[in-house]
């Protein structure tokens, strides 16, 4: 039976678990309670209905590649599957936006600024 590699795993371990402490801090801060209900929620039901899904697979298929097998066939569970995550990386990027957009926007400017007064940009051509 195939698997996904392992950076995969890591990645999406990383995702969940983010995912998961970013909703519990914004309970503690009393911000969206009801999302961050569902966002904790979904956090712990995702990655179990997901290995339940994946037990019904073929010897030749990853995960990855029976999920969208089923999706393209209309399997509800699959599709419910993939809105549970659509909202899950929803949520993280509204909470990094939300918290830390100021900054971000403070950085890309600055990026931006550096880049436009680079030297490498403003170099006068050799024989013209």
């Amino acid at each position: 039976m195939e698997t996904l590699p392992i950076w995969f795993w890591i990645v999406y371990s990383t995702f969940i678990l983010l995912t998961l402490g970013t909703a519990i801090f914004s309970n503690f801060k009393e911000d969206r309670i009801p999302l961050a209900y569902i966002t904790i929620i979904l956090s712990f039901a995702l990655p179990l209905v997901s290995f339940l899904f994946s037990i019904g697979r073929g010897d030749n298929d990853n995960e990855f590649s029976y999920m969208m097998k089923e999706v393209a066939d209309g399997s509800l569970t699959a599709i419910m599957l993939i809105l549970g995550y659509i909202y899950l990386t929803t949520w993280l990027v509204l909470f990094i936006k939300d918290n830390f957009g100021q900054y971000i926007s403070k950085l890309s400017g600055w990026i931006t600024t550096k880049i436009k007064n680079s030297p490498y940009l403003h170099r006068k051509q050799d024989g013209a």
